[in-house]
């Protein structure tokens, strides 16, 4: 799914999880996050970050100013389910 594709849906449906990459074609995941913070905020704590670019400056500026969970490519998947766990609480029993 590229940028533009992921805002519309972000638009139309509840999410629970947003995992996005900071690098996607159309709207990137500096400027989705930027649209929900302006739009949606209320959706800010739901956004998890997986990139492969973590020394770039302007990542590492973006995860400095936003506090936004992030996980480096490539990941396990024991490291997505830790990761996804720390934005999405458990359901209660």
């Amino acid at each position: 799914m590229d940028g533009e594709a992921a805002w519309n849906s972000i638009r139309q449906k509840q999410y629970d999880l947003i995992l996005t990459d900071l690098k996607m074609p159309g709207i990137t995941g500096f400027k989705l996050y930027n649209l929900i913070k302006e739009k949606q905020p209320d959706l800010l704590n739901n956004i998890l970050v997986m990139t492969g670019d973590i020394i770039n400056q302007e990542a590492l500026r973006f995860f400095d100013e936003t506090d936004v969970p992030y996980i480096d490519k490539s990941f396990t998947l024991k490291q997505l389910e830790c990761a996804i766990a720390s934005v999405v609480p458990s359901p209660q029993k």
